[in-house]
């Protein structure tokens, strides 16, 4: 069974002046690759990424002008910055997220002491990984003297994405069902959904998105491009391919351009075979992102179509990348660069970054990445600990099912009750898994 993909809160563009100064690998001055991108083509949406944040920037330009013709209003400025954050959400840019602090602080400024727009500064928080700082400012949001039920509702919503970043699935599952019942909306049933889904409910987590997706009747394409597109990752995780493209291709048509959705079509056309379509789709993404992700990905597929000396540079340059990544912003990039150090190596280095990662946010993801980095590195006994904590615990996704059952394997113990239990769970989950499905 395939790891599952996971959808990054941040893409991190790369910022490595030597690079800029160095070819690209499968540029004009690299050796040819015996795997050439091929064509593809990608039905267009009803609403461009590129158009979408054309039309944002208008809103931000708009707001900057309004905020400094009202200097006594802190209000204008959160609306700034939600814009601000919004267009990180699309572009996974941090320079996105540093403008919403910028004009959060401003907020601030102007509202005085013990005011100002707390649940914004959480939010940004949130997606910046500062847990313990998105916590605090909940605190302060939750201390006004009057609270309507959409303010309460998205206060506990987020303290339930908190739970579970920090793995409690139970307190998750409460908190986030009380914003639901205190105030329906596409929001709080996409968090239901998620939760539901962490907790190995798979049809309630579908029919969650589903039930966000008619709920929501706004003009924000993105909105329903993120819901397909979770979808999509489910059925990723059940390793059902066919459902998931159709799921990505609904996303593409809500917002085509949207490298998430992007990058996950060409990760399901790899799955299915059509190889050569995906090696020119995660080019182009590469182009516009510059994501050390994709290029583990391109590498990947030179080296399972045999081609190791064509795989090496896309390997040296992602390193590069994630490296000034961690020193740029630790707490981002460390869930993503270890994925790549668990495939590549040197497995020390995944090691040291897992940890760091479950130091973070001590959830099941991040114990499952855990096992792989202790079974990279020959420590199976640190390994089977985990697996045995995964095994007992609440968070029961396929991934993490998947990680129990390969540490189990590799310790010799697939013949064993407790293994085939586990590995029974898994197939009920994903009953198409390679291990389901022999």
């Amino acid at each position: 069974m395939t790891k599952p993909a996971h959808a990054p809160f941040l893409a991190l563009p790369l910022a490595l002046s030597a690079m800029a100064c160095s070819p690209a690998p499968g540029s004009s001055d690299a050796p040819p690759s015996a795997l050439e991108p091929g064509a593809y083509s990608l039905p267009e949406g009803a609403a461009r990424h590129d158009e979408l944040l054309a039309d944002l920037d208008q809103q931000i330009e708009a707001l900057e002008a309004e905020a400094e013709a009202k200097p006594n209003s802190y209000m204008v400025l959160e609306r700034l910055a939600n814009a601000h954050a919004r267009r990180g959400r699309l572009t996974g840019e941090v320079e996105d997220y540093t403008a919403a602090e910028a004009a959060l602080a401003e907020a601030f400024a102007r509202a005085g002491e013990g005011a100002g727009p707390f649940l914004s500064q959480a939010g940004v928080d949130f997606s910046l990984h500062r847990f313990a700082a998105a916590e605090a400012a909940l605190d302060q949001a939750e201390e006004r003297i009057l609270i309507d039920d959409p303010t309460w509702a998205a206060i506990h919503g987020l303290r339930g994405d908190l739970r579970l970043q920090g793995g409690d699935v139970e307190q998750a599952l409460e908190l986030i069902s009380q914003a639901e019942a205190t105030y329906a909306s596409p929001t709080t049933m996409s968090r239901l959904a998620q939760v539901r889904w962490r907790g190995g409910d798979y049809a309630s987590a579908e029919a969650g998105y589903l039930e966000s997706l008619a709920r929501y009747h706004g003009p924000d394409a993105s909105v329903r491009a993120w819901a397909h597109l979770q979808l999509g990752i489910l059925d990723l995780e059940r390793d059902d391919d066919e459902a998931a493209l159709a799921d990505f291709m609904a996303a593409n048509a809500e917002l085509s351009g949207y490298y998430l959705v992007e990058e996950h079509i060409a990760e399901v056309w790899v799955r299915l075979g059509r190889t050569e379509e995906a090696l020119g789709l995660y080019l182009d993404v590469i182009d516009r992102t510059q994501s050390p992700e994709f290029m583990d990905a391109v590498a990947s597929l030179h080296l399972e179509h045999g081609d190791p000396a064509d795989a090496q540079p896309w390997i040296e340059q992602a390193a590069a990348a994630y490296e000034a990544q961690l020193a740029a912003h630790p707490d981002l990039a460390v869930g993503h660069a270890l994925g790549h150090y668990i495939d590549f190596g040197p497995s020390a280095r995944a090691v040291e970054l897992a940890e760091a990662n479950f130091a973070l946010r001590p959830n099941g993801d991040a114990r499952a990445d855990r096992v792989r980095a202790y079974l990279a590195d020959g420590r199976l006994d640190a390994a089977l600990e985990d697996a045995e904590a995964l095994a007992q615990g609440s968070w029961r996704t396929a991934n993490t099912l998947g990680a129990v059952v390969e540490a189990r394997v590799a310790a010799g113990l697939e013949g064993e009750p407790a293994t085939q239990a586990v590995l029974d769970e898994l197939c009920g989950l994903a009953p198409k898994a390679e291990p389901c499905s022999e």
